[in-house]
């Protein structure tokens, strides 16, 4: 690992007091938005939240702050707005993710509560009157709200929300039995809605996957008469019951930048937080959730899923050691005391580089050769189209292999194409130690070793609490070898993040070079847009491209000015029909590879940099569940 700077969030410290606990992060590509033409990393701040009053305008709100690639410009601090009747909402849950799309904007999505009425016309649903979350009702649900940004991150204005009311028949809406007074005395039932939902994008299209866990129950025997007036106040002549749990997931999609969703369905039988995405081609997708994947097809309103399939093989399980869920292992063992976290560990997939099928890790205890367990993962790979055939590759296990050791929120990085980043922290609950580590995929059973991303950091700082999930992002570029059509150089970017020991987010920039050889053709798919033809070898596109060639060949590296300079040059003088240039620094399309190098793990370049701090004991409070299930 090669320390190259310290990147201290200096200006969110003096806001926040702190920074992220569960924070998500994103990478806006260079040349992808005008406002930020060297590429932004964006982080969340999960103790921030949007406000419940109305404001039109967005004003200094820190949830997001963006640091330029570049290293020019200052770090930007987010603005947000507020939807209109921002009081009927509230913000009690750390869930959301933060996505860059192709166009160079960002959304942030985030779990909310509601009380919004009904829509005119719509009648109140049974539980209406009875549904409370804590002081906060009737009518309460959580809903997914959506903010863009246009400007890198400066001003998220409001964009959408999907309303579990509405989606799917509204039967995710559904409320929950009571579990954590004080309540409102006309509270029945707890809200419903999700818990720990998660949204995917698809690198191809720039569609939106929402799964969407609901914690309800069923509608109990006792029918419940209606007012007939169902635009004022909601009366009944009985109460309500629950009966069984949903036991579900709804699914949803958004093919315009999150402006609007449509339901895609349900997925029955399945109820685990962060229901994992792989899409797959055009309208279909696999769904990872805990130790099994749901594959669906179909467009909206005509989309369905396959019954579920288990990609265990014979002997492995899945969970840990002395747990029934994974987040025992932290917060009831006195071994971890100074973790707090609710780490479910749940499954994470993506798709396999240059091969079908899929990428999957999930939790299960680990056994050597000499009988020693540990909590790790497994690392398989699966093709939905073959569920019998599962291949493995090496698993993630802590380098303390033993009961102290553990693997916490492990996450992939997949780009859309090339190869994947796993990375996790490795926790020693014997020398109270946590390391940031990782693992590059580089293709069917094949990957680096795993490697050393951050340094030691000592957990005896404090008891901390360090969310249930973190997620992460990159990106490609591609610089064509001088004069050889036949082989360019693509480059892939991961910028894993996370936080430390005493509270302090941080990320690393870690490169990969990868050598493609072979005929290209213009129809290939994904090349035309970023390859040039042989029809543009002008004199002077060949000149521009030698000199790049002897800028590199000295020592100089493509995020040098100068190389990247003619690199812009190049792309658009001697690219036919690649349109804007910024259009580049995003590989959509996976581009056919008949040969592949990848340097070694010791190669592996990384650049540590620092987030903001997170304020001192800050934990979840009032998430949608009670437990998992």
């Amino acid at each position: 690992m090669d320390k190259v700077q310290t990147l201290p969030f200096t200006q969110a410290g003096k806001i926040f007091g702190g920074g992220p606990g569960e924070g998500q992060s994103t990478v806006i590509p260079p040349g992808a938005n005008a406002a930020c033409p060297d590429g932004v990393l964006l982080m969340s701040d999960d103790s921030g939240r949007p406000s419940t009053t109305t404001v039109t305008v967005p004003t200094n709100l820190p949830i997001v702050e963006a640091r330029h690639l570049g290293g020019k410009a200052p770090d930007v601090i987010s603005n947000f707005n507020t939807p209109a009747d921002a009081g009927k909402f509230s913000y009690g849950t750390n869930d959301h993710d933060l996505i860059a799309l192709g166009d160079g904007s960002v959304l942030y999505l985030t779990g909310a509560f509601s009380t919004e009425l009904p829509r005119k016309g719509t009648p109140y649903p049974w539980w209406w009157d009875y549904t409370y979350r804590n002081q906060f009702g009737p009518g309460a649900r959580d809903i997914l709200m959506v903010w863009r940004s246009t400007d890198c991150g400066a001003n998220f204005y409001f964009l959408s929300k999907l309303d579990p009311m509405y989606a799917g028949g509204g039967t995710c809406a559904y409320p929950q039995p009571k579990c954590c007074p004080p309540y409102d005395p006309a509270a029945e039932f707890d809200m419903g809605g999700s818990d720990a939902q998660l949204v995917k994008r698809d690198p191809a299209t720039d569609s939106l996957y929402l799964t969407f866990r609901c914690v309800g129950n069923h509608r109990g025997p006792i029918i419940v008469k209606e007012s007939p007036d169902h635009h004022g106040p909601h009366h009944h002549t009985g109460r309500p019951t629950l009966g069984s749990f949903l036991n579900t997931t709804l699914v949803a999609l958004s093919t315009d930048k999150g402006a609007t969703w449509k339901s895609l369905g349900y997925m029955d039988g399945v109820d685990y937080i962060r229901t994992d995405v792989v899409p797959m081609a055009t309208n279909k997708a696999a769904f990872t959730s805990a130790n099994y994947v749901v594959v669906g097809s179909g467009s909206p309103g005509e989309f369905t899923f396959g019954s579920p399939q288990s990609f265990l093989t014979a002997g492995q399980g899945f969970g840990w050691i002395n747990s029934t869920w994974q987040s025992d292992v932290f917060q009831k063992n006195v071994k971890y005391q100074y973790i707090y976290a609710g780490s479910w560990a749940n499954p994470v997939s993506a798709r396999v580089p240059d091969a079908a099928g899929m990428v999957i890790a999930f939790p299960t205890i680990l056994t050597d050769t000499d009988g020693i367990q540990t909590n790790g993962y497994d690392v398989v790979l699966y093709d939905p189209a073959k569920p019998t055939t599962v291949e493995k590759y090496q698993p993630v296990a802590p380098l303390n292999y033993s009961h102290n050791g553990a693997i916490m929120h492990l996450t992939a990085i997949d780009l859309g194409q090339g190869p994947i980043l796993l990375y996790w922290a490795d926790v020693d609950g014997k020398a109270n130690t946590m390391k940031v580590r990782g693992r590059i995929i580089t293709g069917a059973e094949t990957s680096t070793k795993d490697f050393d991303i951050s340094p030691t950091y000592d957990l005896t700082v404090k008891k901390y609490w360090y969310g249930d999930y973190w997620t992460a992002s990159g990106f490609a570029r591609i610089l064509p070898t001088p004069g050889e059509w036949r082989q360019r150089n693509l480059y892939y970017y991961f910028y894993p993040t996370w936080v430390d020991s005493d509270g302090t987010g941080r990320f690393a920039e870690i490169e990969v070079e990868v050598t493609q050889t072979g005929a290209t053709s213009p129809k290939t798919p994904g090349l035309a847009m970023m390859m040039p033809h042989a029809a543009s070898e002008s004199s002077e596109c060949i000149e521009l491209s030698n000199r790049i060639a002897a800028v590199m060949e000295k020592g100089g590296t493509a995020q040098e000015k100068e190389p990247r300079a003619m690199e812009q040059d190049y792309r658009n003088k001697c690219m036919n029909d690649a349109g804007p240039a910024q259009q580049l620094a995003v590989i959509r399309t996976p581009p056919s590879r008949r040969g592949m190098k990848l340097p070694p793990p010791v190669e592996v370049k990384t650049l540590e940099g620092e987030l903001p701090r997170v304020p001192q004991g800050w934990q979840e409070e009032g998430s949608s569940h009670q437990a998992p299930r």
